[in-house]
């Protein structure tokens, strides 16, 4: 009887291993525009897109400074549409790892790695997988498992183009894969684009002659 299962369990395993797969090809990234968007800060993200280039990606920013719209811009920009697992770390409790293969419905680790290798063949591109540290969240276990995540995924087996949004000082600066991250910094608007910023917001860019 047990023999005569094994074809039924090695196709459910097969149609579960699609599933996650498919969940991983499928995933898409999306922000919400900002009230004020600071120019061109999309541009400077994307030449960190690559996706040969396996350093991880440390975008940081305060809350509400714009740097998720500028991925998704950039993303976008980049034909990234899909094949974008968006990972949102807001619980003290949760580690980098552990909510990936949660949110991929992933039985283990090795699951994870298998769903990325196989998505990678479809999407003929490496899958882009980005955490997300809310200000929240300062618990440094959650920083370590993203800096750990980072290294391993990224970096040394090369599964993944990983990318960190961080919404403070002290996380990006306490993150750490390695010293192979790429950092990038979404500073506030100067005086001077606010106020052009404000303008354009009010009288359009034809206006300005």
């Amino acid at each position: 009887p047990c023999a005569a299962l094994s074809p039924f369990l090695e196709e459910a395993a097969h149609i579960d291993r699609n599933r996650i797969v498919n969940r991983v090809i499928h995933s898409a990234f999306h922000a919400a525009k900002p009230e004020v968007e600071i120019p061109r800060k999309h541009v400077q993200i994307s030449g960190l897109l690559g996706l040969d280039d396996r350093s991880p990606v440390l975008i940081w920013g305060n809350h509400q400074s714009g740097k998720s719209f500028a991925l998704f811009k950039a993303c976008r920009d980049a034909g990234f549409h899909e094949g974008i697992v968006h990972v949102q770390l807001d619980s003290v409790k949760e580690t980098a790892g552990e909510k990936l293969r949660q949110q991929l419905g992933a039985p283990g680790h090795v699951e994870v790695e298998e769903a990325l290798k196989q998505a990678a063949k479809t999407l003929g591109r490496l899958p882009i997988v980005v955490l997300e540290i809310p200000r929240q969240v300062s618990e440094m276990k959650v920083l370590a498992s993203c800096s750990g995540l980072s290294k391993t995924l990224g970096h040394d087996a090369e599964l993944a183009k990983v990318i960190v949004l961080a919404s403070s000082a002290s996380m990006a600066l306490g993150f750490d894969a390695d010293a192979r991250e790429v950092r990038l910094q979404i500073g506030p608007l100067s005086e001077q684009q606010e106020q052009v910023q404000e303008f354009l917001q009010h009288h359009g860019p034809g206006e300005s002659n």
